[in-house]
């Protein structure tokens, strides 16, 4: 293919855009077809996952800001109960009140994102980490291989072998 460039000359496009399987047959071309569509879609799935990993590392990093807003809240609140100055415990209640309502705004901002159940599990005195699992073996969170779309399965593409094929079979 030709094409024009800036200076108004002709010249040849790059051997990309002319780039073809070449002479197949019908089948040889829904394979190669085929062998694309899995390419792209295992690369948009491992795309999914690294978004899903980031969430919950946000989700991580909002509820260490909260407690350690409660903890410097509690902090302040023990120093000033500690202070003899009258200035120092002015300051030291300031302190308090002003993380205790940092951390307010940053519950009322959690919960209103949608997660305000992770903070009430939190304050039962489940983990973090125990949280997370429980959020990754939600149905929408597990990732399932259409049933319809062979050559997207590991298992009937080729692609994985009787080792894995349990463990897709279980998800």
């Amino acid at each position: 293919m030709a094409g024009y460039d800036s200076t108004g000359m002709l010249s040849e496009d790059s051997w990309i855009w002319g780039f073809s399987p070449g002479k197949l047959s019908d089948t040889e071309l829904q394979d190669w077809i085929n062998e694309g569509d899995s390419v792209q879609w295992f690369r948009a799935e491992a795309e999914m996952q690294r978004w899903q990993k980031q969430i919950a590392i946000k989700q991580a990093e909002f509820l260490r800001v909260i407690s350690t807003f409660f903890r410097m809240s509690d902090v302040w609140g023990k120093l000033g109960s500690l202070a003899l100055d009258p200035g120092a415990i002015a300051y030291a209640k300031k302190k308090a009140y002003m993380f205790s309502e940092m951390a307010a705004t940053a519950v009322e901002a959690f919960s209103d994102a949608g997660y305000g159940d992770c903070l009430e599990k939190l304050e039962s005195g489940t983990g973090l980490w125990e949280l997370v699992a429980a959020d990754r073996v939600l149905p929408e969170k597990i990732v399932s291989y259409p049933k319809n779309e062979e050559s997207h399965n590991p298992e009937t593409s080729g692609l994985a072998d009787d080792s894995e094929s349990d463990e897709f079979d279980k998800r």
